[in-house]
């Protein structure tokens, strides 16, 4: 119809924000005709790629794995910069597909490339660790892990809480829960601590991508990397405290104590960047952590991609509302 008509005529930049909107509102039909149209226009580098990654997203929501994959493969294999967003894309569809190992590869040829941002090689980093974890080699999860707390940066408590993790399922609960009370921050676990998914806190691979998603509808426009990177960084001591308390949960019961009241405040259920309404833990922002390159340097800065995107709509109405003058008249 003429809507559809006039969002073809669109520029590239401007159907990836209408794109963008529509999925986050989770109107995936039209998100993914957006996409569609922005790679039909041939436009090159940045869009086709971008558009490409952003198909195979939309594909990734609607649970259609192999529609993904193959949206995913032909940006990973071409010559652009968005190749390595798509490898790491993919890397996370080998994890939920049960392909830890296929996953821990593609996360290392990431982790090893040196035109990758710093910031796209530590979060890399911290997959191939998450991998490990996921082929069930927790001693060599445990190891990766701690080498990541041990050097600092923005995934250090996300790696502490994995390690945690890692200890626990090797069997010593004992020092998992040492590990987890000294991430935590303090020695008795609040009662309001936020409450998490059962599988997020197993660190389950596809947990991690609904809550990559759940977060990317709740944050500002940011750059393919920083939305990427996003879904490994958490806040590892929130995720600490709500482990602690099912812990207790689980020992009171055995034995013949009542568990641990559970908070019902709204904001228990909200774990993840972008405060929710009265949220009890403040997502970690800038100030805690240190800067990062994805911050900086993703290539195009997004609050300008905005204004470039109205400023390259007003022509096109122009044009629009003049034919549609000369018709009328």
């Amino acid at each position: 119809g003429l809507e559809r008509d006039r969002q073809g005529a669109l520029p590239p930049v401007v159907l990836l924000a209408l794109a963008d909107a529509r999925l986050r509102g989770g109107a995936l039909a039209a998100a993914d005709q957006a996409f569609a149209e922005v790679a039909a226009q041939e436009a090159g580098t940045p869009w086709d790629g971008w558009a490409r990654l952003g198909r195979g997203w939309v594909a990734i929501r609607r649970g259609d794995l192999a529609q993904a994959r193959a949206h995913l493969v032909q940006v990973a294999n071409a010559p652009e910069a968005s190749a390595t967003l798509a490898t790491f894309m993919l890397a996370m569809i080998d994890a939920v597909d049960g392909q830890p190992r296929a996953a821990g590869a593609r996360f290392a040829t990431i982790r090893d490339d040196e035109r990758s941002s710093s910031t796209l090689r530590a979060a890399a980093r911290l997959g191939h660790a998450y991998a490990s974890y996921w082929a069930r080699d927790d001693g060599g999860a445990r190891a990766a892990f701690d080498a990541i707390a041990d050097e600092g940066g923005a995934f250090t408590d996300d790696a502490r809480y994995a390690a945690a993790r890692a200890t626990l399922r090797s069997g010593d609960r004992d020092g998992a829960v040492l590990m987890l009370r000294a991430l935590a921050g303090r020695s008795e676990v609040a009662a309001g601590s936020a409450a998490v998914p059962r599988a997020l806190l197993d660190l389950e691979p596809a947990a991690i991508l609904d809550r990559g998603f759940a977060a990317y509808r709740r944050a500002a426009l940011r750059a393919p990397e920083q939305q990427l990177v996003a879904l490994l960084d958490w806040d590892g001591r929130a995720f600490a405290r709500a482990l602690l308390r099912r812990l207790e949960s689980t020992a009171a019961v055995t034995r013949g104590a009542a568990p641990p009241r559970p908070s019902h405040d709204r904001a228990a259920s909200h774990v993840g960047p972008g405060p929710a309404d009265g949220a009890l833990e403040p997502e970690r922002g800038a100030r805690d952590r240190p800067a990062t390159r994805a911050d900086d340097a993703s290539g195009v800065p997004w609050a300008l991609l905005l204004v470039l995107a109205l400023a390259a709509t007003l022509p096109w109405l122009a044009r629009t509302d003049h034919r549609s003058g000369r018709r009328g008249g």
